[in-house]
């Protein structure tokens, strides 16, 4: 964890299968996951504190990749954004797939919590701190 300084770091994906290749094709060293990514964190909704997110896109479609499995840090939890009522159609497994805008939710868990509201906040601050202040150079 300790090379994510800020939000900009990590992105929200949804896993949508993790596989290894057959023989045939080769090998690799760790399985290999199919993901759907949503747009990189932007400032946080004043309110709730919780950032907003949608399905990121590539020329108009899903942007999606296969990526390797340790590229994931961790599972997080997203609330879909449904307005003034719920639409009747949508169930738990399908809210996924049918919403267009998520909250980032870093309530869930309380690691989540210190890692979201705490340590990153505090990270990043450090860190323009000290890209910000003269250098100290030691003469011999």
């Amino acid at each position: 964890m300790s090379h994510y300084t800020n939000l900009a770091d990590v992105q929200v994906a949804r896993v949508r299968l993790i596989f290894e290749l057959p023989p045939a094709l080769g090998t690799y060293p760790e399985p290999l996951v199919y993901v759907d990514w949503y747009r990189p964190f932007r400032p946080a909704l004043p309110d709730l504190q919780m950032h907003r997110l949608a399905l990121a896109s590539r020329n108009h479609h899903q942007f999606s990749e296969v990526i390797p499995l340790s590229r994931i840090l961790r599972s997080c939890h997203l609330i879909p954004e449904f307005g003034r009522e719920i639409p009747r159609t949508w169930e738990s497994h399908t809210s996924l797939d049918l919403a267009s805008n998520f909250l980032f939710n870093p309530y869930l868990r309380f690691r989540d919590f210190v890692l979201f509201r705490h340590l990153l906040p505090l990270r990043a601050a450090r860190h323009t701190e000290s890209s910000e202040r003269p250098s100290k150079r030691r003469r011999l």
